[in-house]
């Protein structure tokens, strides 16, 4: 198989974890930590119940096709602010022949039925006569890749989402809808459950197939904020590879996997 590359662009106080090579997905925590607890010895058991949890989430994403994670980690007037952001490889999950069309492939989960139309047909090797794409604004949702541990831990979340919608104000193929999660049971009874505004993107990358990108956050009153954030990083997604910058005090931080 053919070397596969993605890279992205992320703003400044991003900070990016690779998933599919566990030596760098380890680097990169310890990395976070040590930005985040300059001293080792104060709040040290803060720093290992991070260390913990980011290793097991790292981990679960890699798992199921994850192939970056992503924290944005910022302090607005002593009010930090956060948000997180996971790339999934949907066509490499899949296992798709290259000949297939991925735009047609995601008109199908989408239900984009203007875009399915224009594109010519897959074929029957594919898809059997009679038989057609799940939509995943349905019941199959549910046997999607997980988007987040705050989503797959809540039951009810499918009535909350919003439609897919068409992102337009960019040159790229994507599909995105949002919801918002009450919170999760994941750490225990005895901790408060906090909401998380979570948005959910689906692009065709040219040369490179279908992508599902993940981001949440607790702070769901930036709604509109935090859209034309995540919009504008998922514009620059391409096909191929860029200079490494493993720290948010570059202008930018660009990620990039290989396979």
């Amino acid at each position: 198989m053919a070397a596969r590359s993605l890279s992205f662009i992320l703003p400044v106080d991003w900070w990016r974890i690779p998933l599919m090579d566990e030596t760098k997905r380890l680097a990169s925590i310890e990395a976070l930590l040590d930005h985040q607890f300059p001293s080792r010895d104060e709040k040290a058991q803060l720093r290992q119940d991070l260390r913990t949890e980011l290793r097991k989430q790292t981990k679960a994403s890699a798992a199921v096709g994850g192939l970056v994670m992503a924290f944005y980690l910022a302090d607005f007037d002593g009010h930090p602010v956060s948000a997180t952001m996971t790339c999934y490889d949907i066509s490499g999950l899949m296992h798709l022949p290259v000949e297939f069309d991925p735009k047609k492939i995601l008109a199908g989960f989408v239900g984009d039925k203007d875009l399915d139309a224009s594109l010519p047909p897959l074929g029957s090797a594919f898809l059997p006569e009679g038989v057609e794409f799940p939509k995943l604004t349905t019941e199959a949702d549910k046997a999607a890749p997980i988007e987040t541990v705050e989503a797959a831990d809540d039951e009810n979340t499918d009535e909350e989402k919003a439609p897919w919608d068409k992102v337009t104000d960019y040159d790229v193929l994507a599909y995105r809808r949002h919801h918002v999660s009450p919170g999760t049971d994941h750490f225990g009874d005895d901790v408060q459950k906090i909401p998380m505004l979570q948005f959910t993107y689906f692009q065709v990358v040219p040369d490179f197939g279908i992508v599902q990108t993940v981001f949440s956050t607790p702070l769901v009153e930036a709604q509109e904020t935090w859209q034309s954030m995540f919009d504008a990083i998922i514009a620059t997604f391409r096909c191929g590879t860029s200079p490494e910058k493993d720290s948010p005090d570059d202008d930018t931080n660009d990620s990039s996997h290989k396979e």
